[in-house]
């Protein structure tokens, strides 16, 4: 429903200026922070003279981190968090009051705004209102364990430019109401919002383990795409310390591909990045004497019906 005539209205637009200030805020301390990891990785640079350096690779890896903040930090400002959960853990008296966004935010040891990808946001895509679990590492064990509790309350909020515009709050697991409202949306502006309106079989999709391979099929349109980069930006988050984004290689069909997915990628949490076309790197990993093919010649063989036109439609390629 539109925001303002929503019972939480006041509360809900009073928390949304707070965090506002305070992201914006960070833009400028992360500005500063950035400036003086980057002197100090410059000033490493000249002095290490090519040889290895424990100060300088972890000054780096700081820097590149948060390059990355800087990045997503004013995409956050726009639209701080779409959703918030009151979660009540079993045997454990605090209640947990959770907003969730694309870039996990903390101010003065609180967690302001914990990030989509955490273990406990799987609540928001697959829970309901009632009892509810999800799984979490345990600080002491490590392993994984469920975490058993009430889910109180799963609100949405729909918000552009700072602006509380609409609330939901849902008692069932169908995202309606929202998900009508980002479909009313133009195309560019879905594929940016649909990190809150997954559905549980897409946040299966995307949550799977990392050590599998997976192949999402479906016919154009049906949100391939989304998923992959979803899925993408979850893995560098579960697992950056084996998987960082440098080291991960999007390869696509053709530039405007790649640039469309540039503009949401950083909106993610995800920059740093490797891309290429399939073309680009044939002729990368390829000897020059193999020929590549134009992108249009398989049409033109079929349509002169050659032997090789009856291969490729074999192959379905």
């Amino acid at each position: 429903m539109e925001a303002k005539l929503h019972q939480a209205y006041d509360a809900e637009y009073s928390r949304l200026q707070s965090t506002v200030d305070i992201l914006e805020a960070d833009i400028d301390g992360t500005k500063a922070q950035y400036a003086e990891l980057k002197e100090t990785v410059d000033t490493l640079l000249r002095t290490s003279g090519g040889e290895y350096d424990h100060d300088l690779v972890s000054k780096s890896a700081l820097l590149q981190g948060v390059r990355c903040k800087l990045l997503a930090l004013p995409f956050a400002v726009k639209k701080p968090y779409f959703a918030r959960m009151q979660f009540q853990e079993d045997h454990w008296d605090q209640l947990d009051d959770i907003y969730i966004g694309r870039l996990g935010t903390f101010h003065d040891g609180q967690e302001l705004i914990v990030d989509w990808r955490a273990p406990i946001a799987n609540l928001y895509y697959n829970a309901q209102v009632g009892r509810a679990s999800f799984k979490a590492p345990d600080r002491i064990w490590g392993a994984w364990r469920d975490v058993h509790g009430e889910l109180l309350l799963k609100r949405q909020f729909v918000i552009e430019q700072s602006t509380l515009q609409q609330i939901f709050d849902r008692t069932i697991s169908v995202q309606d109401e929202l998900l009508q409202a980002v479909l009313e949306s133009g195309a560019d502006q879905r594929l940016k919002e649909v990190v809150a309106t997954i559905q549980a079989e897409q946040n299966d999709i995307i949550r799977a383990a990392k050590d599998q391979v997976l192949i999402v099929q479906g016919v154009a349109g049906s949100g391939k795409t989304t998923v992959a980069l979803h899925r993408l930006a979850y893995l560098i988050y579960t697992w950056q310390d084996v998987l960082p984004a440098d080291r991960i290689l999007i390869v696509g069909p053709n530039k405007l591909f790649l640039n469309y997915i540039s503009d949401v990628l950083p909106e993610l949490g995800v920059t740093e990045v490797n891309q290429t076309t399939f073309t680009e790197l044939a002729r990368r990993l390829l000897p020059p004497e193999i020929p590549i093919q134009p992108k249009l010649a398989p049409a033109t063989v079929l349509a002169e019906r050659s032997p090789e036109a009856r291969l490729i439609s074999f192959k379905c390629s």
